[in-house]
C-alpha cells in the first residue's frame, strides 16, 4: 500500500513539475510569430523528420537484438521491431518511460522464459544508448569549437557513466539473498547475463556503433524541424552539439516524459544562437508530436494482438523461426 501511495504522489509531482515549467515557458510565446511560423513552416522537411524517426526505430530494433544476440539469444527481428514500437507507444502515452522497458522485458520473457535475461537486455541496450549521446555531442562540440564549454564536460559524465553502468552490467560480481530468494535468483540471473556479455564483447561495440547512429537520426529529425522553421542561421554540427544535451536533459526523472524540461533546454540552448523563445518551444513542443504521432503504431499493433489473443503464440512462433 505505502509502494502504491509512493509511486501515486510521485507521479503528481511529475506531472506538477511538467505542466509548471510548459505553462511557465508558454508565457513567453509571442502568439502572433507562432501564427506567422506555421503558416511559413516548409512541410516537406517535416515529411523528411517522419522518415528519420522510422529509420531511428529500425536502428533501435537492429541495436536491441545485437544485445539480445550477445546473450546468445536470437530473436526474430520482427518480433523485435513489434515489442520495440508497443513500448514507444507506452512511453509517450503512459506518464513514466519505465513502462515501455517493461513491456518489452515481457515480451522477451514471454518468448525465452528468463526474465533476467530479459531484464539485462534492455538494461545494457539503454546504457550503451547514453554512449552515444555523449559521443555525438562530443563530436558536434568538437567540430563547432565549444570543448571548453561547460556542456563538454557533460558529455564526459555522460560516457563515464556508460562505462561504469556496463563494467557493473559485465561484473562477475553476484550476491545471495537467503531472505528474499526470488529477488536473489532474479540478481542472480543478470550476474549470470554478464559471463554471455564478456563472451560476446565484440557485439557490444557493435551496440556501441548503433547508439551513434541512433543519435544522429535524433539529431536529424530535430534538424529538419529546424529547416521547417527556417532557421537558417542553426547549423547541422550545432544540432549535433545541442540536441543531445537535450535528449540528455529529458532523461532527468523529474518530469512526465520529458515534457517542461526538455522544452526548457531547448530555449536555454537556442537562444544563444539568437533563436527566439517561441521558435524553440515549438520545435520542441513539434518533435515531441511527431514521435508520439509514430508512436501510434505501436498502440495499433497491441490493440491488433489484444484483439487476436495470440500474442504468446505470435512470439513463441517467431522465436522458434529465428533458431
Amino acid at each position: 500500500m505505502y509502494c502504491i501511495q509512493w509511486k501515486q504522489y510521485k507521479t503528481l509531482f511529475k506531472a506538477i513539475i511538467s505542466l509548471g515549467l510548459l505553462i511557465w515557458l508558454g508565457y513567453s510565446i509571442q502568439w502572433r510569430e507562432l501564427g506567422q511560423i506555421l503558416l511559413d513552416v516548409k512541410l516537406y522537411w517535416l515529411m523528411t523528420a517522419l522518415g528519420w524517426i522510422i529509420l531511428s526505430m529500425i536502428i533501435s530494433t537492429c541495436k536491441w537484438q545485437v544485445v539480445l544476440k550477445a546473450q546468445s539469444l536470437n530473436l526474430d527481428w520482427v518480433e523485435l521491431w513489434k515489442a520495440y514500437w508497443a513500448g514507444i507507444f507506452m512511453n509517450n502515452f503512459l506518464p513514466s518511460s519505465i513502462g515501455g522497458d517493461a513491456l518489452r522485458i515481457y515480451r522477451v520473457n514471454e518468448i525465452t522464459g528468463n526474465v533476467s535475461a530479459a531484464t539485462a537486455s534492455v538494461l545494457m541496450e539503454r546504457v550503451l544508448a547514453i554512449s552515444g549521446i555523449a559521443l555525438v555531442g562530443m563530436l558536434g562540440a568538437i567540430v563547432t569549437g565549444k570543448t571548453r564549454d561547460g556542456i563538454w564536460l557533460l558529455f564526459i559524465v555522460l560516457l563515464l557513466i556508460t562505462i561504469i553502468l556496463t563494467a557493473l552490467l559485465l561484473s562477475r560480481y553476484s550476491c545471495k539473498w537467503p531472505r528474499a530468494h526470488r529477488l536473489g535468483q532474479f540478481l542472480e540471473g543478470i550476474g549470470d547475463q554478464g559471463k554471455n556479455f564478456r563472451a560476446n564483447w565484440p557485439k557490444l561495440g557493435v551496440v556501441v556503433v548503433l547508439s551513434l547512429l541512433f543519435q544522429i537520426t535524433v539529431v536529424a529529425v530535430n534538424y529538419n524541424i529546424f529547416l521547417a522553421f527556417n532557421l537558417s542561421g542553426l547549423g547541422w554540427w550545432d544540432a549535433c552539439y545541442l540536441i543531445p544535451v537535450t535528449s540528455a536533459v529529458a532523461m532527468i526523472p523529474v518530469s512526465i516524459n520529458g515534457y517542461g524540461v526538455r522544452e526548457g533546454a531547448y530555449v536555454a540552448l537556442l537562444a544563444g544562437y539568437q533563436v527566439s523563445p517561441t521558435v524553440a518551444f515549438s520545435s520542441s513542443l513539434l518533435f515531441a508530436f511527431m514521435v508520439s504521432l509514430c508512436s501510434l503504431y505501436g498502440g495499433i499493433i497491441i490493440l491488433r494482438h489484444n484483439k487476436q489473443g495470440d500474442i504468446n503464440n505470435g512470439y513463441q512462433k517467431g522465436f522458434a523461426n529465428s533458431r
